[in-house]
């Protein structure tokens, strides 16, 4: 991703929504400073978001991950850990909602990533030590 590929909206996946009552996880690099947040929405309400002061938009590849483990979203960037937030451990955030990759959903305005996509995992109740 580079400075030209910036966009109000850049939504690397998505799961659910925001509104509606729904839920919703999501990676993005929204806004136009580059910055890579992880984001959860309970079913009740609740944004969580946990977004460092970095920017990635710089045309180089980075890998991003979000996890949540322990009461906390995390967000790492290339293997660090660079930003956090706590979470509610009973926070729920399941929903019947396909799991999006570049935007979050097949209508106008999705927030579509203008970026390369690459190696796109999702990883549910996995339990690591380290």
């Amino acid at each position: 991703m580079t400075r030209g590929d910036l966009a109000d909206g850049a939504n690397v996946l998505q799961k659910g929504y925001s509104v509606g009552g729904v839920s919703q996880f999501k990676l993005q690099v929204d806004h136009r400073r580059g910055h890579p947040s992880c984001v959860i929405v309970g079913r009740l309400g609740g944004i969580y978001r946990a977004e460092p002061w970095l920017d990635v938009a710089d045309g180089r590849w980075h890998t991003l991950a979000c996890t949540r483990a322990a009461g906390r979203l995390t967000l790492s960037v290339d293997g660090e850990d660079r930003a956090w937030v706590r979470v509610p451990p009973p926070l729920a955030i399941a929903n019947a909602e396909p799991l999006r990759i570049g935007g979050k959903g097949p209508a106008q305005g999705n927030d579509q990533f203008a970026g390369q996509i690459d190696n796109v995992f999702v990883e549910i109740g996995s339990v690591r030590s380290g």
